[in-house]
């Protein structure tokens, strides 16, 4: 699921990008106010994509696994370019 958010973003894909959060989700964007709920979350990519390139991509750091139940934890990283 992270790789097809992240594969979205690099699109600049805004539907597919907010099809990966649930309707009550809460985004938490790096020094902004946290947003809640995908038709917010939607909105928020819409506005990003419109003036902003994302190159993202994700460094996994853990994997626990415990029978069939697997955690992967990491950092996404990257970078967004202004379009105008």
């Amino acid at each position: 699921a992270v790789e097809s958010l992240i594969a979205a973003d690099n699109r600049r894909d805004f539907e597919a990008a907010a099809a990966a959060y649930s309707h009550d989700a809460v985004l938490t964007p790096p020094n902004a106010p946290e947003i809640r709920g995908r038709t917010a979350i939607l909105a928020h990519y819409q506005r990003l994509f419109e003036r902003d390139q994302p190159r993202l991509w994700v460094e996994p750091e853990e994997t626990l696994v415990a029978g069939d139940f697997a955690v992967e934890t990491g950092r996404t990283k990257g970078f967004l370019w202004h379009l105008g």
